[in-house]
C-alpha cells in the first residue's frame, strides 16, 4: 500500500461523523453478566411502584400499559400496587412481578442474554394471581429475532417489548409528572435510560464510522503498523542523542544524571532530606526532524515541594518570561528554554546552568543543624 492510498484513507476518515458516547454513572458501576441484569430489574421495579419516593407516581407503570394493553387498562390510579423482584415458583425466578387489585404484570427482563428461560412456569405464576387481566412480557434491549425465542414467546402468551419503545413512551409522558417528581430520582431514571439506550445501539454496529473500520480493517492495520515503525525509529534516534547528552552533562556536573525510559533526561538527587526539585528534559518532534527541538523544565513531582522553592525560583526565572504549569497531575513544570537544531553544546550548557542553580538553592534552604548552633558558654551564649 503506497502513501497516496494512506492519504486517501485518512481523508475519508476525516469527513465521517464520529461516534461519541458519554459514560453514565451506571456504566461506571456496571457488573458483568446476570448481575447487571438483576440490577436493572431492581431499578425498573423501583420506578414501577407508584408509591415510591421517586415522586413520578405511575409514570413508568402507565407507560408500560400503553404498550401491553391496547385498551389502556391501567386507569385506576388509587389501586394498591405491589412490585416484587425475583418472584419464586418451582425453583425458578421471574424477574419482576407487578400485582394490582385488578391485574397482574409479569416481566422477564433480558439485557444481553438470549431467552433460555422456561416461560411456561412464569405463565403459571402470573395467571394463578389473576386469570383475567394478566399481562406477560419479555422486555429486551436487543432485538428478539431467533425462531426458537419467538416460538417460545408466542406459545406461552407473552408479548415482546423493547426498552427503546418503553423509554420513548416514558419520555413522551414525562412532562405530566415532572412537577411533583424528586429531582434526584429523575436524574437516576434518565441515567438508567441513557445506559440501556447506548447498549441497544451497540447491539448492531452499523454507524458510518464502524462501517468504515470494517471495510478498511486491513488497510488500517497496515497504517498502524507503519506508524508504529515510524514512531520507534524517531524514538530510537532521540534515545541515542539523550544517551550522548547524559554522558556529557554527567561529566560536566560530576554527578550521574538519569534517562527515564531512555528519552527523559534529568537530575533531582540534590539532598534526600529536602523537598524534591530537579531538571527534566527531552526532545520534541517537530515536522520532519525528530531532533529539531529540545525542551527543558525545572520541575517538582509534588506541588507541596514546589511551594517550598517557588519564591526563590521565580525570583531568578520570572513567570513573565517562563511559563509555569501547576495543573498536571499534582506536579509543577516551569518551562525553560527550547533549544533548536540539536545544538548539543548549548543544551549541556543550559542543563548545567539549571543544575548549578538548583544545587545552590537546595543547599541554601537547608535548616541549620544542631552542630552549627553556638554552644553554651561560647561567645557569651549561656
Amino acid at each position: 500500500m503506497n502513501i497516496s492510498e494512506f492519504d486517501k484513507l485518512i481523508r475519508e476518515f476525516e469527513i465521517l461523523p464520529k461516534c461519541i458516547s458519554e459514560t453514565t454513572f451506571m456504566n461506571i458501576c456496571k457488573h458483568s453478566g446476570s448481575r447487571f441484569e438483576e440490577i436493572c430489574s431492581r431499578i425498573l421495579a423501583f420506578y414501577l411502584q407508584p408509591s415510591n419516593e421517586h415522586g413520578l407516581k405511575d409514570l413508568v407503570l402507565s407507560s408500560f400499559f400503553e404498550l401491553v394493553a391496547t385498551e389502556n387498562l391501567f386507569l385506576s390510579y388509587n389501586e394498591k400496587i405491589f412490585v416484587e423482584t425475583e418472584a419464586y415458583i418451582e425453583g425458578k425466578f421471574l424477574d419482576i412481578l407487578v400485582k394490582g387489585e385488578s391485574f397482574t404484570l409479569g416481566i422477564e427482563n433480558k439485557i444481553g442474554a438470549e431467552l433460555y428461560n422456561d416461560l411456561s412456569i412464569y405463565k403459571k405464576l402470573i395467571e394463578q394471581i389473576h386469570k383475567k387481566n394478566n399481562y406477560k412480557v419479555v422486555l429486551s434491549v436487543r432485538k428478539i429475532e431467533k425462531e426458537y425465542e419467538l416460538k417460545k414467546i408466542e406459545e406461552n402468551g407473552f408479548i415482546k417489548i423493547y426498552y427503546s419503545d418503553l423509554f420513548r413512551v416514558i419520555k413522551n409522558n414525562f412532562g405530566s409528572y415532572y412537577s411533583n417528581a424528586n429531582s434526584k430520582y429523575v436524574t437516576f431514571l434518565f441515567d438508567f435510560i441513557n445506559t440501556l439506550e447506548d447498549m441497544s445501539k451497540n447491539t448492531v454496529i452499523d454507524d458510518p464510522q464502524s462501517l468504515f473500520f470494517f471495510d478498511n480493517s486491513k488497510k488500517i492495520e497496515e497504517l498502524i503498523t507503519q506508524f508504529n515503525n515510524h514512531s520507534n525509529r524517531v524514538l530510537d534516534l532521540q534515545k541515542s542523542n539523550i544517551a550522548t547528552l547524559r554522558d556529557d552533562i554527567s561529566k560536566k556536573s560530576s554527578v550521574a544524571w538519569w534517562a527515564w525510559q531512555g528519552w527523559d533526561l534529568g537530575y533531582s538527587e540534590f539532598d534526600e532530606t529536602m523537598p524534591r526539585i530537579g531538571v527534566e528534559s527531552s526532545y520534541l518532534t517537530h515536522n520532519y526532524d525528530p531532533l529539531k527541538k529540545f525542551r527543558i523544565f525545572i520541575t517538582t513531582w509534588n506541588l507541596r515541594d514546589w511551594s517550598f522553592y517557588e519564591e526563590d525560583v521565580l525570583k531568578k526565572y520570572s513567570r513573565d518570561k517562563y511559563f509555569l504549569d501547576t495543573q498536571s497531575n499534582n506536579r509543577a513544570y516551569l518551562h525553560m528554554d527550547i533549544i533548536e537544531d540539536n545544538n548539543q553544546e548549548l543544551i549541556v550548557e543550559k542543563l548545567y546552568e539549571y543544575y548549578t542553580f538548583l544545587k545552590e538553592l537546595v543547599e541554601s534552604k537547608k535548616l541549620p543543624t544542631t552542630n552549627s548552633l553556638p554552644q553554651a558558654g561560647v561567645n557569651g551564649f549561656d
